[in-house]
């Protein structure tokens, strides 16, 4: 079989992203790294060979992964949720990517991340007792952490602050859990569909991750949402809550796209380019690149570069 036929490159690519899915659940603190680590062998075959290729890869990958699940706990149930969950996440972003080769990558990519969150949201909503899971598994990893710092030699009144702060995030976090998700989701879709697009194609035509946009109805969605939040309470406050921070982590997405636009601009050498997005990234940095990316829509930064360029060179 030729190395290079889509079948192969498709099997490969099912291969590795099943064996990262499952692998790298040895290196607990990845966390919801694990994700895009194994959509990246999808989203560069769905580069290359579009939308329905992509999707049959995946379908494989998600069958191979319920295969090692199934050889290590012996149940069905597991398994097949494990394979669901490769399907519904990695799957997505490489149909995605399939789809941008004839669209809008920044489109394709808003849908995605419209998917993701809304979808994330829908299953937290809807699973009984999730809530109080995620809170007893959040007190069982705050203990160990709390009689780690026990043994240490923390004093008593550092734990008790250190308690008091761990209770206010679990309760948070529980809260807004929809939210998170979201937020978590778009962050995580970017990394896969923008890089795995690179890893297909050195520079793709349409510009990739420094050409993302979002459509200026978002920034009324922000308003409407941020406008809420300060004035409700209760249920419409948290519903508001939950929809303004995955708007927020689009809005932080897209600032980052102009920063790295600009930085291949100004700087020649990688390191320095990484050095800046890992900076914007940073809090507090983070909000300001938030902010940059809410005002694009009105001030397009990017366009503004371009048209000084032309004007000077005339």
């Amino acid at each position: 079989m030729d190395r290079n036929s889509p079948l192969a490159e498709g099997l490969a690519a099912a291969g590795l992203s099943a064996f990262l899915f499952w692998g790298l659940r040895f290196l607990p603190f990845l966390g919801a790294g694990i994700v895009p680590a194994a959509a990246l062998p999808l989203v560069r075959f769905g580069t290359r060979r579009g939308g329905r290729m992509a999707l049959a890869a995946s379908a494989g990958a998600a069958l191979l992964a319920a295969a090692i699940g199934f050889s290590f706990v012996r149940s069905p149930a597991p398994a097949v949720g494990e394979a669901v969950a490769l399907l519904a996440t990695a799957g997505a972003c490489a149909v995605a990517a399939g789809l941008a080769r004839n669209r809008r990558p920044s489109r394709v990519f808003l849908a995605l991340c419209v998917y993701g969150a809304v979808a994330g949201a829908l299953l937290w909503a809807s699973t009984p007792r999730i809530d109080r899971e995620a809170a007893i598994r959040f007190d069982g990893m705050v203990e160990q952490w709390m009689t780690s710092a026990r043994q240490s030699g923390a004093d008593a009144a550092t734990l008790r602050n250190w308690q008091a702060s761990a209770e206010v995030v679990r309760d948070n976090v529980v809260r807004y859990a929809e939210g998170l998700i979201g937020a978590l989701w778009v962050l995580v879709a970017a990394v896969a569909f923008y890089l795995g697009r690179r890893l297909a194609v050195r520079a793709p035509e349409d510009g990739g991750f420094a050409r993302l946009r979002l459509p200026p109805l978002l920034a009324g969605l922000f308003v409407v949402s941020g406008a809420a939040a300060a004035l409700f309470r209760g249920d419409p406050r948290r519903i508001a809550l939950d929809v303004l921070a995955p708007v927020l982590a689009l809005y932080f997405v897209a600032g980052l796209s102009i920063i790295a636009y600009f930085a291949r601009r100004w700087f020649r050498t990688g390191v320095l380019r990484g050095a800046t997005y890992v900076m914007a990234s940073w809090f507090p940095f983070s909000a300001g690149t938030a902010v940059l990316g809410l005002f694009d829509w009105y001030f397009d930064f990017r366009e503004r570069a371009e048209k000084r360029a032309i004007g000077r060179k005339e």
